[in-house]
C-alpha cells in the first residue's frame, strides 16, 4: 500500500530469530522490500521485547511490570 500514502507507511516484518547468524539474509531482504516498492519498514526478530499492539510499540518487559505494579505514565495499558 505504499504508493498510495505519500506521507509514507511503515510496515513492521516480524523475522525468525535464525535471522541473526545470518545477516546477509536481512541485507537482501532489505533489498528486496526496498525495489518492491517499500520506503520504510521494521524489523523485529522473534521473541524480541518490543512488540506492535493495536498501533501500539510496547515492551512485553513493560507488560508484566505493568501486570504487578501498574504503570506511571499509563500508556502501557493502553497497549
Amino acid at each position: 500500500h505504499h504508493q498510495y500514502y505519500t506521507a509514507g507507511i511503515s510496515d513492521i516484518l516480524t523475522i525468525d530469530e535464525t535471522v541473526k547468524a545470518n545477516p546477509q539474509a536481512m541485507f537482501q531482504l532489505c533489498k528486496g522490500a526496498l525495489s518492491s516498492g517499500f520506503r520504510e519498514f521494521s524489523a523485529n526478530v522473534t521473541n524480541n521485547d518490543l512488540v506492535r499492539v493495536t498501533g501500539y510499540m510496547v515492551k512485553r518487559s513493560d507488560i508484566e511490570t505493568f501486570k504487578q505494579c501498574g504503570s506511571r505514565t499509563n500508556t502501557t495499558g493502553l497497549a
